[in-house]
């Protein structure tokens, strides 16, 4: 996997604006902020490509697999407001269209829907009030994520590519809300770079998992932070780490640096790492080629 994340399928973004060690299960106790869980996980039963994001100033790099077929547009999906967003002040259909909105940017990041068939919407309120409306098949059967439609904040300077250092924040919690159409395949989550957007350390904490798998191996397992367990997944350069919790979180605040600080801790972020960018959003891999809908209904970060 190189470090523009040519997409691989291995079990399981971009904001480009999207570890073959078993350890035994361990523990790790930061319960100081909680998630709202909902229901039961759904077993994994899809391989995944790893994905980068997008920022607002890049254009999207697309990382699937290598295929020799013309894009092929999937017939437009209809565009469903963000609950209490009857009025949108942004809506686009464009791949790598985005808004920017106070400290926010909300982006559509279609980054690599070149080879499937794909359409989809955004509309936005605020960037803690928007929905995607999403139609996407998997015939192919590779398990490729399609899309990232996402909300994110900055920290990579875009002009200079200056970036703060990781360890200079005390503090970094973030606030979530959001529901799923539960059809096809995809995961809910965050998607945290370092060192560059795309950089060499992507973390995702997915709070929402529907039959999908992350990338790499599972690594550990009964972690604790935020008032869930999760497990973490590693790839075997530790470029990409993802956690999955053992149920499904549809609201709640989250102890981001909790989860930094363990993986720097436990050697698998270098200590000297500097913060690029902070998403959540979905990845979508398939929504069964008929339009789902995803709402997301809050997100902040607090950085100091």
């Amino acid at each position: 996997m190189s470090r523009l994340r040519i997409a691989i399928v291995v079990g399981a973004a971009l904001a480009l604006v999207g570890v073959l060690v078993t350890t035994a299960a361990l523990s790790w106790h930061v319960d100081d902020v909680s998630a709202t869980p909902t229901g039961r996980p759904t077993p994994g039963t899809t391989s995944t490509s790893t994905t980068t994001s997008a920022p607002p100033t890049t254009t999207t790099t697309t990382t699937g697999p290598a295929a020799t077929t013309t894009t092929t547009k999937a017939p437009a999906a209809a565009a469903t407001p963000a609950a209490g967003c009857a009025d949108p002040a942004f809506s686009t259909s464009e791949g790598d269209d985005g808004w920017s909105v106070g400290d926010y940017y909300v982006q559509n990041n279609m980054w690599n829907v070149s080879n499937y068939t794909v359409s989809q919407k955004l509309v936005a309120c605020s960037a803690q009030n928007w929905s995607v409306t999403t139609t996407a098949d998997d015939d192919e059967g590779d398990g490729a994520v399609k899309t990232y439609p996402n909300v994110h904040k900055d920290y990579h300077d875009w002009d200079s590519g200056k970036e703060p250092p990781l360890r200079q924040y005390s503090k970094l919690t973030s606030t979530f809300a959001a529901t799923s159409p539960h059809t096809g395949v995809y995961n809910v989550g965050y998607d945290i770079w370092l060192n560059g957007v795309p950089g060499d350390r992507e973390i995702m904490i997915w709070t929402e998992n529907y039959r999908q798998s992350p990338a790499g191996e599972r690594v550990a397992g009964g972690l604790s932070f935020s008032g869930m367990t999760w497990d973490l997944y590693a790839t075997d350069d530790n470029e990409y780490l993802a956690f999955v919790p053992s149920r499904p979180l549809t609201k709640g605040t989250l102890d981001l640096k909790a989860f930094l600080d363990y993986l720097v801790g436990n050697g698998r972020v270098p200590a000297n790492s500097t913060l690029g960018q902070i998403c959540y959003g979905v990845e979508v891999v398939s929504t069964g080629g008929k339009p789902a809908t995803f709402r997301f209904t809050d997100f902040s970060v607090t950085d100091r």
